[in-house]
């Protein structure tokens, strides 16, 4: 397993496996590799780091088998019959392995702000950048007699 591969990691907390994103790879002193992985459980970020070997990673698929990320869809590949392919229902772009479809979602979790933390530009119907000069502008609030 290397950094950015989708892997599966075991949550005790919530008795529960999901997907999980590495995020890095250590070596340690005594010739072992710590593996941190980033997770969401109820959309919160969680990370873990643990030895490679720990029985509490498996391959993607393992435990989740049939997990979806969200907004994706299996349908029948039309060029390779008999297979599935990973639909993106938010753009429709097909991908042929599970693995594709989770590497997206967590890049696209990645690039999201962290709530609280949108600024207007960014959030739906939010006022769009302010140009330089807008931003140099004082905003001084009216004064009333």
């Amino acid at each position: 397993w290397t950094r950015g591969m989708v892997i599966e990691v075991f949550s005790a907390s919530t008795n529960r496996w999901y997907p999980a994103r590495i995020t890095e790879v250590q070596d340690q002193s005594d010739g072992r590799e710590v593996l941190t992985v980033s997770f969401y459980v109820d959309d919160d970020a969680k990370q873990k780091s643990v030895y490679r070997n720990d029985s509490h990673l498996a391959p993607l698929g393992t435990h989740t088998f049939g997990d979806l990320p969200p907004g994706f869809e299996t349908r029948p590949s039309q060029s390779r019959p008999g297979q599935l392919v990973y639909l993106d229902a938010t753009t429709g772009t097909k991908y042929a392995s599970l693995q594709l479809a989770w590497q997206l979602h967590f890049e696209r979790l990645q690039q999201r702000p962290a709530a609280g933390l949108a600024t207007v530009a960014c959030v739906p119907g939010g006022r769009p950048p302010l140009s330089s000069a807008e931003a140099r502008a004082p905003s001084w609030p009216e004064q009333r007699p």
